[in-house]
């Protein structure tokens, strides 16, 4: 999809969908909450592609009546944050630029080692203990662990950060109340972060070093340098244990599966796709168009909003024929890490984490605590979702 220049209007690519999408009733209007819905899967990578539609930031109003203090504490916050949303101008897609540097595919082979031999030692232990849980126990602390230590996070940090990601997630709700929580927990992280900028890197910390370089050499300011950890710590850890979980408890649950994977480890990695094209982890936000959307038989102005999602497009069997069926041998292009130039900067990563995660289950299986695969747990709860009857 050809990907407009901002300077130059809304695509007539873009304008075309819309149209189309429209007029079948894959795109809609929500009075509700003033926006037009957009479900069908061209339309939606359309308008994630086109550089004319950003995605809407949260406002900026508080609860009132707050203390001076804290009102300076969470505004301190909330702007940071507010660093990474772009609209016409290259600060964002800058920002970006540093943090995918190291978590390219080249990149991420150098790390790849210590990923794996963290998979395979949160297993052992689980077998060793004789109890757990497949995703308290493994990939939640998996894609944790991991996670900071790319980012440098000191270790006696990780709570607060690990606290900041949960509440931070709740940035985008457009609440006085979410923002508030959010910024003070931004702004709690912020001397933390500033302290990593001025301190030798750890081994490892690729994230923390890219950061460090870009601000020595000009290309990002303080603030900048700020916001992109404090997105990363966010960003970089709830998609990622939500997608490698819902793998792991598939593949636990699901024997013909895991024979199918094992048969093959070269099968992962489409297999993993699909299980993140069915999953639950999926962005839904407003986007805004910075120009006026000219179609067939009107003018949608600039500020129009687009309500886009991954879900339904996920789902479009135009695109995916059966799309509710899990096909392990299907290669989806699904949207749930956005598309463009705006696509998800730690997608590599967690497409790396996912085989990781399945190839360390599936060798550890057999050696597994049967309480770690019980009706009880967290696998016979999935089970149970999905409709399998699994027999161990």
């Amino acid at each position: 999809m050809p990907d407009a220049d901002a300077d130059h209007g809304v695509s007539g690519t873009v304008a075309r969908l819309i149209d189309a999408g429209i007029a079948a009733g894959s795109i809609c209007w929500e009075p509700a909450v003033q926006m037009w819905r957009v479900s069908g899967y061209e339309a939606s990578r359309a308008l994630l592609t086109d550089r004319c539609f950003v995605s809407l930031a949260p406002g900026r109003e508080l609860p009132p009546g707050l203390p001076p203090a804290i009102e300076a504490a969470a505004r301190r916050g909330i702007e940071v944050q507010a660093r990474w949303m772009g609209t016409r101008d290259d600060a964002h897609l800058r920002i970006r630029a540093i943090g995918a540097a190291p978590l390219g595919p080249r990149p991420l082979t150098r790390i790849e080692p210590g990923f794996r031999a963290r998979a395979k030692a949160l297993l052992d232990a689980l077998v060793a203990r004789g109890e757990g849980d497949l995703v308290a126990d493994f990939t939640d602390a998996f894609v944790r662990e991991g996670f900071l230590d790319l980012m440098g996070v000191p270790a006696r940090h990780r709570v607060t950060a690990d606290r900041c990601r949960l509440d931070v997630d709740s940035y985008a709700r457009h609440t006085p109340g979410s923002l508030l929580r959010a910024g003070m927990m931004q702004a709690a992280m912020i001397p933390i972060f500033e302290a990593m900028l001025d301190a030798p890197a750890p081994e490892g910390a690729v994230i923390l070093k890219a950061a460090q370089a870009a601000l020595a050499d000009g290309r990002i300011d303080r603030e900048e340098a700020l916001s992109l950890l404090s997105v990363q710590v966010v960003a970089g850890i709830s998609s990622s244990q939500t997608a490698v979980g819902e793998l792991v408890l598939r593949l636990a649950a699901d024997s013909e599966l895991r024979a199918f994977a094992a048969a093959d480890l070269g099968r992962l990695d489409r297999l993993v796709e699909e299980s993140v094209r069915l999953g639950e982890h999926h962005f839904a936000r407003p986007y805004i168009a910075l120009d006026d959307v000219v179609l067939s038989d009107r003018t949608l102005p600039a500020g129009t909003l687009f309500l886009l999602n991954s879900y339904d497009p996920n789902r479009d069997p135009g695109q995916f024929p059966d799309p509710e069926r899990f096909d392990s041998g299907r290669q989806p292009q699904h949207l749930t890490f956005g598309a463009g130039v705006r696509r998800c900067i730690g997608r590599h990563l967690v497409h790396l984490e996912l085989v990781i995660a399945a190839e360390a289950l599936i060798e550890a299986f057999p050696r597994l605590p049967r309480a770690c695969l019980g009706l009880d747990s967290s696998v016979g709860a999935y089970a149970r979702a999905i409709g399998l009857n699994p027999a161990w």
